[in-house]
């Protein structure tokens, strides 16, 4: 099961109070396109650490593309228990599950502590953030403010 052009990430402030600027999209798109798509493996809810356990792969990510402040990429379900389980829940209601990246990096600049996390003042994501997988959520789980999931 193919899922094409799903969106990943956008350059609006998130609900976690983050912002991740056009410039950081084109290198989330470089980081995922570079790699072969077999070393892009999504799992099925954020993992407790940062790295990915074999046995958790549900689906490939590749072809990612940056459109209009939007960062899109191609979701590829595999044929695993955990890959069985994502196409499960696709089929009860693909338009609550939605992708998202799981990665590291700063932020740009000082961000004084008193001022992290308030609404009103959106932490820019650096361009020192690394893409280290991605993963399969419940919408009710997103911190996206969109409604836009694909094409």
């Amino acid at each position: 099961m193919i899922l094409k052009k799903q969106m990943i990430l956008n350059s609006e402030v998130n609900k976690n109070n983050r912002r991740y600027s056009e410039e950081v999209l084109e290198s989330v798109k470089e980081q995922i396109n570079s790699k072969p798509k077999s070393m892009n493996i999504g799992t099925l809810g954020y993992s407790e650490g940062l790295d990915t356990n074999l046995r958790d792969a549900a689906f490939t990510y590749s072809n990612a593309v940056v459109e209009n402040g939007i960062l899109y990429a191609d979701i590829e379900i595999l044929e695993t228990m955990m890959g069985d389980e994502v196409k499960r829940i696709l089929e009860i209601g693909p338009t609550e599950t939605v992708f998202r990246p799981k990665g590291t990096g700063s932020f740009e600049g000082p961000v004084p502590e008193e001022t992290k996390n308030l609404l009103n003042v959106p932490n820019q994501v650096s361009m020192d953030y690394q893409i280290l997988g991605m993963s399969a959520i419940d919408r009710s789980d997103d911190s996206f403010n969109t409604g836009e999931d694909g094409e």
